[in-house]
């Protein structure tokens, strides 16, 4: 018998309604730098070595979830268990694929900045879905690691982490190279994210 392959896309309001115990709104704001580093768990500067999707029910419907291993490399702001998993909505079992409108995907080789909230409890652990990732990637000309949005755009500085999504190309009035050559270097991101914390810890 011929399998059709089903392609189920998930905006916000499909997925108000395949989990609605688990959402409480139905747009997703970007968070300020503040705000995406206090609303997280945990945050941590993490490999992905392990990718897999698994097929449940819920309220009688067919559920796609994908765990995520991680390898920590270095924890930013709370206590990364060993090993890390993060449970997320989403993947494809066999014919059966679910995608999340905007979710980041994720690769085996992957090296992100994470920024983790309500790991198992939430459909998707990351503080404002797409907004809790940052890639690093080399950069072309120099090599020196640097930090990426979701939307593949260089990130120049923290406070740019509320800006709108512009193309993978980067922001509008910057050229390719330009962009990449103002990209934050890891390190500085990082140095960043601990200073917003020890911040927030003396208010």
């Amino acid at each position: 018998m011929k399998r059709c392959f089903r392609d189920l896309r998930l905006g916000m309001a499909g997925l108000l309604l395949l989990v609605a115990p688990l959402v409480q709104a139905t747009t997703v704001i970007p968070p300020s730098f503040e705000e995406l580093v206090a609303r997280a768990d945990l945050v941590v500067d993490g490999e992905i070595t392990a990718v897999r999707s698994e097929l449940s029910e819920r309220q009688g419907r067919p559920v796609v979830h994908t765990y995520i291993t991680v390898e920590v490399l270095d924890v930013l702001k709370g206590s990364a268990p060993e090993p890390l998993e993060l449970r997320m909505l989403g993947g494809t079992v066999g014919d059966l694929t679910m995608k999340i409108d905007g979710a980041p995907e994720f690769h085996v080789g992957d090296r992100d900045i994470l920024f983790i909230v309500g790991n198992g409890q939430q459909f998707f652990p990351l503080v404002g879905i797409m907004h809790g990732l940052y890639r690093i990637v080399p950069r072309p000309d120099d090599g020196a690691e640097i930090v990426l949005r979701t939307s593949g755009e260089p990130l120049a500085r923290p406070t740019d982490v509320q800006r709108p999504f512009a193309h993978a190309t980067g922001p509008t009035d910057l050229s390719p190279a330009q962009a990449l050559a103002e990209a934050m270097t890891v390190d500085a991101f990082k140095q960043s994210i601990r200073e917003e914390v020890r911040r927030a810890a003396v208010q």
